[in-house]
Formats: C-alpha cells, structure tokens, sequence
C-alpha cells in the first residue's frame, strides 16, 4: 500500500464524495494480501459498486484468483460521477479498494463487460488511472487491458481499447492467465501478450485488421500469422465445488441484489431464438445437490444474509430443484431466509415445488411469457400453452405469494396486432384472478423491446425503430388493467444496446467520442444522454440505424471469428424456422376461453380435509430475560458507513452469531432491533446503542459470539438486560458528547470557543425534506472543553440532541469556530457518549432504569 496515496484518500476524497461506502473495500471476506512477489490483478466492474457486487462471475473470479498464494486479486468499480470530479480535482489517481493502490501499478487490470451499455465507463476507469485509452498508445510500465464477459463474444466495438480479450467460462483460464504473467515479469508488453495469445480463450485484437466495402464490414485479416482463424470460447466441462466461495464478500452499503447467489446450472438446453445467454452459456451444465446444498449452508453461516438465490438462467430445469430445496427448507427456515428462484419458465412451477417454497419466508415470484399469443411464443421457441402459464400464476397465488413479476417483449420478429393484444388479455385474465383472492396482490409487469443479439439465430433480424417501439407501448398500456402495474423498457436505451452489440471496430470512435463529450453510466436512467450518442455516430460519420438494419444471411459478420462452437448455418436454419410457423401450428388453446380457478392445494403436513389455519406464535416477548440492551463502537476504518449500514452490519452479524433473535409478525418478518440516534457519516463513535429482543434469555456468551464476527471496525463493549416497560433510546437520549481535533493552536480554539460560549444566539440555516429553516441552536451548545494531546487541540462538545434546536457538530464548528465545510469533513470527529439528562442528572442509557 502506498500509505502517501492512501492518507490523500482518507482525507481528501472519502470525506467529500457521496455515499463513501462505495470505495472503502474493508468488507467481511474480502482478501488483503501483501502485492510484494505476487502477480497482481484488478478486477474491474465498469459500473456502480452496486451492480459489480451483485455479480456472481467478479465473486468466482476474485475467490480463484486469491487462491493462489502467488497472486493477489483486489477490486475497483466506476466511481459516480461526484466521485469521478473529486477524484480529477484533486490529482488522485483511481484505486484498489482493497489496498488503495493505483490501478497502474497492476500487472493485469480485467474488465468484465456484461453490459453494452457500460462501454463508457470502461473508458472512464482507464482515465483515471492514467491509463491510455487505446491499446496501441500503452508502454511497457502499463498493465495489460483485458476485457471478458458476455459482451466480449462480439468483441469489436471495444477491441481498440483492449491489449487482450477473454472467451468463455474463466474459472480455470483465469489460472492460466496468473500463470503466463507471473513467467513473464521480466519480459516487454508485446511478448506477455502473445504468451496470453496461446492461451485458449484468448483473442488479441492487434493481431487483426478490420476491412470495409462500401461502408460496411469486409472482412478481417490478419496480421500475425500465429493468430488463429476462429477464436473459440472456453467451457468448463463441471462445475466444480473450488470454483464457487464458501465466504463470499458481504458488502456494507445495499447492492441491488443483496443476497446470496447460489449457481445451480449453467448454460439452457432450450434455445430460445432471442437469447444470446442461452448460446454463450452452452452446453448445459447441471452442478450436484450436495455441493449446492454444502455451498448455501456454509455461505449463509459466513455471511448472514437474509436471501438466498438459486440461480441459473432456468431454475425449474434443474432435474434436482425440489430435492435441493427440501434440504435447504429447515435451514432457510431457523434463519428466517427467503428462498428466490429469478429464472423460472411459466410451466416449470409445480404445485409440490410452490408449497415447499412457500416454506420459507416468501419473497416475489417471477414468470417470463415473453410473447402474448402461443403461436409468438412457438416462433421465439419457448412453446408454452397459456393454460400452462395460467395454471403457474395461480398455483403461485394459491401458495400465498403476494407479489407476481411477468416480463414480456414487443417487437419481435413476425410480431402481429393479435400478438399485443394477446399480452392485453393475459394481464386481464390475470387480473381477475387477483378479484377472488383474499389479501392485496401485486403484478408488475415489464415489457422490453426485442433487441437482435450476436451468435443467437436472430442475430440477422432488424431491430424496431424508435417510433414503432412507441406505438407498441402506448398500444400495451391502453389495454393493460389498472390492477396490474406496467413498465416500459427505454426505447432509446434498446436502440443504443442494439447499435453496440451489432457493431464494428469503427464503433470504437463513437465510445471515445460519446466519453469525450460526457457520456457515462448510461445503464443508469438519470445519466443516459442519447442525443449525446446520435451526435457521436453521427461525428465519426457513422448512423446507428445502419447497424439496425435486417442483416442478409450471406454477409459477413463483424464476429465470425468468435465461436461458441455452434455453425453458422444452423443459426440460418433456425432463423427460417422462426418464419415458418403460423397461426394453424398453435392452435393449442381457445384465447377466449374463460380462466378455471383451481382449488387451494391441500398443506403438506395433512392427508385430507380443509387447509390448516396459520397460527401467530408470539415470539421472544414470553421469555423472561429476553430484552439487552447493547454499547458498541465503531472505528474510524468504518467511519464511512451510514446509519442504515451500521444497521445492516449488525443483522447479519446475529444470523452469523446464532443469535436467537426475536423477530416481527406479518408479511415480512424483521429483527426486533431498535437501534439509538443516528450516527453522521465520517464520524467514529465510542458509544452507540441498540436494544434487542430475543428468543432466549440473555447470556455474555452470546454477545462474545457476536463479537467474535462482527466486521473490522464495530466492537460490543457492553451488555445489559432489560426489565419491564421501557422507552426506545431514540425517544430518551437528549445529549451527545464528540471529541475533535481541531486544525488550530490551543489560543485560536480557546478564542474561538469563548466567543461562542457568549453568543446569545447562534442562527444557521438548516435544510429539511420541504424547506430551509433559520435555526438557533445556541441552546443546544452545552459544553466546549479545551485539552491538549500529544501536541494537537482537542475539543470535548456536549450538544442537546433530540428537539429542532439540537446542534450538530459541524454547525458548530463551521459558525463558531470559522472551519469551512471541506475542513470539517476533512476532520477526525468521534462520538464518545449518549447520555440522558434528567433534571440535572446526566445518565447513561444503562444507567437509566
């Protein structure tokens, strides 16, 4: 670690970016190892910490990689765009989160690009690390670019900026890749790319020189004669148990899937026409129930998560579904774990398989129709009968699932006005059978546009316009019930993946161009600019509609040398079978036939007779003994978590502890935790508080477990059971106490202190949700103590906490002692006490009764 780079982090950047919890790298698992005689690898997201870690490839990979003794794999992510200017402003070269190191001092920085849309952002990252953009701009003292992912397998549109792209299944070419660098520290950049050359998987973009005619893509020659012909992507051929973390990274801040992943199967035996995933992933691979079983059970002890994904691109294909979720119902159960299965076929939700879902805390079901009519449903090959699909919605309502998601598509190929009405009267069907239902039910319901992607039979079809896809929405919504929530998929945002995805090596200028003048997070609605990318095609001469044009079969493909080992013409083949099917080849069930509502199932637990009725078992209240009160601090390494963080933090430390907590009735069942009043990002604290109901009487020796996996940073230094009735701390608790170390001799800050100790009043204006108020918190100014520590000047503030003229630290110290903003986020603030004013008594909340 470069201590000078990482004290310039702490201190100039952390403080003043928003949501810091981003960039801090201090999470549970995550590997700190020293770089000296290792290889070393960043791993790069190009694209919010929250959506890098919610992916389970930069989990397997970091977890591979950091196997190995001699290597060391750490993290970075596209920093928001406040993030990006504080970093530019200050001259901070982008980091590791883990060791804040400068991603130049890597010997291999990889990207995985799962999403055309993050093609920006990749250009982001190399900016600010000092990287040159372009492959044929880099020097020896730069670390090799090597990109991998879904997006690579057509690869042109970024090949520019990449020295090396990765094909494939990783998990033992990733092995490979540490290999060939670590015997090639010694050697110049141009060999360590073409020993990575040899390595299966493996394309060199330098080694080729694109060709155009007329425009349009020729051809690719190549310029190295060792360069293959055809790149074929890597397979694994078993997913085996060391490739998956037992101790997967829990993140502080929330991701959008918070939850574990568990991979149950790889790749899709059913081809449906649309589905790149379904190509790339190929062949099917089932994983073995034990090591499902074995990875759930360890990964839930080692993390604490309270959801549990068993994940595959269709769940109700795994032959063995119901035999895993079995065994993993009692301990989904103990630890309160939703169970969630996101990729499951309309007809692939059995009425056995629903009630043992249902067995663990429910969380949404979600069904993908994709087309309205059964004759659509056959052309993209994904043949189910809407009685099928019917039957799964209401097995699904019959098992007391509270929250339905459907996805659909519009304009794909031989796409008809019978086919969006079809969509139309699904969701009415749909609808009423919410009318008969006891409790509220939601749908949602997401309709995308058809987007052609590479290597998949479509891969030729012309993708809809902007005002066509528009029609179809505006034509979906008069139709849809007011019952059912529905949502449209950008149109802009599809003809921008559709443009890239189709693309050439020419596309590279519009990504530079489109960076250049600000593009950047356009995943992220409130960032995407396109208008910004239309002028960018159109400065480097190009039109995206060109690469949104039917494609003829006969011409060549800008990724022809990328194989998954699927021939070209059996993509023809199925893309002419797509346009032979017609109405008479689905004529499998009467669209106007009314909905059949079936039965409730009978509960499993009963041979006959009527559904048992649901008890509430009051929890934990019963238990003498049973309520603590908890004191735990937190240090400045975590001092950049939020409050809801800190929250977060201390539920899954219970499930990691065993502790038996008591949890809420209803719907969703929570933690009986209440915590005391927040604590301001930045600052340390010595005594927070939090009082926790439990299921069993209390002991010390619970609360030495917690510690004992509690992250870095949070230490519980106290324990106390509670007796009888008593207010929450947030309602009790009136006075804090802060200690501060101020950038000013001992005169200045015995000057300053005076002059507001005298102050009759102290007014600052104080944003709300709604409005700016002028606030007089001199009343809450209590006490300011002076004292001198080892040649700094340390002010004890006491405040008033809890009414509207409370004062905050930095209120104080911006307007009563002359600190600016950035110089008080910039200081080392510690909380060192809540206490409870009574009268003229200044108690502890453990000294109150």
């Amino acid at each position: 670690m470069d201590s000078k780079l990482s004290d310039r982090i702490e201190h100039e950047f952390l403080p003043l970016v928003m949501k810091p919890g981003r960039y801090v790298g201090n999470e549970l698992n995550s590997h700190h190892k020293d770089h000296v005689g290792r290889v070393r690898v960043a791993l790069a997201f190009p694209d919010l910490y929250e959506i890098g870690m919610s992916h389970m490839g930069l989990q397997i990979l970091y977890h591979r990689i950091n196997s190995l003794d001699y290597a060391v794999a750490e993290r970075v992510f596209a920093p928001a765009p406040d993030a990006e200017d504080r970093l530019k402003s200050t001259g901070i070269p982008l980091f590791s989160i883990e060791s804040r190191t400068s991603l130049r001092e890597f010997d291999l920085l990889g990207f995985t690009v799962a999403y055309e849309l993050c093609s920006t952002n990749i250009l982001t990252i190399l900016d600010l690390a000092d990287i040159p953009l372009r492959s044929k701009d880099r020097g020896d003292d730069d670390p090799i670019v090597m990109l991998g992912g879904s997006c690579t397998f057509n690869p042109e549109p970024l090949a520019e900026f990449a020295d090396a792209v990765f094909l494939g299944d990783g998990e033992d070419a990733v092995v490979e890749i540490v290999d060939a660098l670590r015997d090639s520290q010694d050697v110049s950049r141009d060999e360590k790319i073409a020993r990575l050359s040899k390595i299966g998987g493996v394309y060199i973009p330098s080694y080729y020189r694109a060709e155009y005619d007329s425009g349009r893509f020729a051809k690719l020659d190549k310029l190295d004669e060792s360069a293959p012909d055809i790149v074929y992507a890597r397979k694994v051929d078993e997913l085996k148990p060391d490739y998956y973390p037992t101790k997967p990274i829990v993140p502080f801040v929330e991701i959008t899937h918070d939850r574990l992943s568990v991979e149950i199967m790889r790749g899709c035996g059913r081809a449906c026409r649309f589905c790149q995933a379904g190509v790339i992933y190929r062949p099917r691979r089932d994983r073995k129930p034990v090591d499902i079983i074995d990875q759930a059970t360890k990964s839930l002890a080692a993390t604490g998560f309270s959801d549990l994904t068993l994940l595959s691109l269709s769940s109700s294909d795994y032959p063995e579904l119901e035999n895993v979720v079995t065994a993993l119902t009692p301990i989904l159960q103990e630890h309160r774990v939703t169970l969630s299965l996101p990729s499951l076929r309309p007809n692939g939700l059995s009425p056995s398989l629903a009630r043992k879902l249902s067995a663990s805390r429910k969380a949404g079901l979600t069904l993908a129709p994709e087309a309205g009519t059964d004759r659509l449903r056959k052309v993209i090959n994904k043949p189910v009968p809407e009685e099928e699909f019917l039957e799964a919605v209401n097995v699904a309502f019959d098992n007391d699932y509270q929250l339905l998601k459907l996805y659909f598509m519009v304009g794909l190929p031989t796409e008809t006005d019978e086919d969006l009405d079809g969509i139309g009267a699904l969701l009415k069907k749909v609808a009423r059978m919410i009318q008969c239902r006891p409790g509220r039910k939601t749908i949602n319901v997401t309709t995308s546009p058809f987007c052609p992607k590479a290597h998949t039979p479509w891969q030729w079809e012309k993708q809809a316009g902007y005002d066509e896809i528009l029609e179809k929405q505006k034509y979906i919504s008069k139709m849809s019930p007011r019952s059912v929530n529905v949502k449209f998929r950008s149109p802009e945002v599809t003809l921008l993946e559709s443009a890239l995805g189709r693309g050439d090596r020419r596309v590279a200028d519009v990504i530079e161009h489109a960076y250049r003048n600000g593009a950047r997070l356009d995943a992220w609605s409130e960032h995407f600019k396109y208008e910004l990318w239309l002028s960018a095609y159109e400065a480097c001469e190009l039109s995206m509609k060109d690469y949104h044009r039917e494609i003829p079969f006969d011409a060549p493909l800008p990724w022809d040398h990328i194989s998954k080992g699927i021939k070209k013409e059996s993509l023809k083949r199925e893309a002419l079978r797509s346009r032979e099917i017609t109405v008479d080849d689905s004529e499998t069930a009467d669209q106007s036939t009314a909905v059949t509502l079936k039965p409730e199932q009978p509960d499993s637990s009963v041979e006959f007779g009527r559904r048992s009725k649901r008890v509430k078992v009051q929890t934990g209240l019963q238990v003498p003994n049973s309520r603590v009160r908890v004191k735990w601090s937190k240090s400045a390494d975590v001092r950049f978590l939020s409050h809801l963080d800190n929250t977060r933090v201390f539920e899954r430390a219970l499930r990691r502890g065993n502790i038996a907590v008591a949890y809420s009735q209803g719907f969703h069942p929570h933690q009986k935790i209440a915590f005391g009043p927040p604590l301001t990002l930045g600052y340390a604290s010595d005594a927070e508080y939090f009082d926790v109901q439990l299921e069993a009487p209390y002991n010390t020796e619970m609360f030495d477990r917690l510690n004992a996996v509690l992250p870095n940073g949070f230490y519980i230094s106290q324990t106390k059971p509670l007796f009888g009735k008593s207010q929450s701390l947030s309602s009790r608790i009136n006075v804090s106490v802060y200690e501060i170390e101020l950038p000013m001799s001992s005169e200045t800050a015995a000057e300053r202190r005076d002059q507001t100790l005298t102050m009759e009043s102290l007014v600052v204006s104080r944003k709300t949700k709604t409005d700016v108020l002028e606030i007089d918190i001199r009343p809450g100014i209590l006490e300011l103590n002076l004292r001198g520590s080892n040649g700094t000047t340390l002010l004890e503030m006491t405040c008033g906490f809890g009414t509207l003229t409370f004062a905050r630290p930095a209120e104080v110290l911006q307007h009563g002692f002359g600190l600016t903003e950035e110089e008080i986020a910039q200081l080392a603030i510690k909380r060192t006490e809540l206490l409870i004013q009574i009268e003229d008594k200044r108690l502890t909340p453990f000294e109150i009764p």
